[in-house]
């Protein structure tokens, strides 16, 4: 009787820590402390050309390496969608704070002239169950000929 007893409640056990990991896994783990915070996105220029490159100047805090899916879009009244990339965990940035100027995209030749902002969706693949999408939005910029 004792056996079936402790056998009970060693199966009630197992069940709670896997009922339990699956919740953390599914539901808390980067809640708390997201993958990412980013402190300031803001285009290097107030002017680019069409053709010319634009680049950010963003300051951010990396608390968790993981596969990473880019997605930048340019909006005045129209928005201008950019090929989607993928970073591997081994490509994406050692945890920690910095501050970089990374180049996003070239100002495509049927641009309209005036006022443009940049937004980037990420998208971070925090575990096999979970996937956490963060929006950020940049400064407005002028697009000149």
């Amino acid at each position: 009787m004792k056996k079936h007893f402790y056998f009970t409640i060693f199966n009630i056990i197992v069940i709670f820590l896997g009922f339990s990991a699956f919740v953390f896994f599914r539901y808390i783990d980067g809640t708390f402390l997201p993958v990412v915070e980013v402190s300031s996105m803001e285009t290097t220029k107030n002017e680019y050309r069409i053709g010319e490159m634009v680049k950010i100047n963003i300051s951010y805090c990396r608390n968790k390496r993981t596969p990473t899916y880019f997605y930048w879009k340019m909006y005045n009244h129209i928005a201008t969608e950019f090929t989607p990339k993928r970073l591997t965990a081994e490509q994406v940035s050692e945890t920690g704070c910095r501050t970089k100027i990374s180049d996003v995209e070239i100002i495509p030749k049927n641009t309209e002239i005036g006022p443009h902002y940049l937004e980037l969706s990420v998208t971070y693949e925090v575990n096999s169950l979970r996937k956490i999408e963060y929006k950020f939005k940049t400064n407005e910029f002028n697009v000149i000929k």
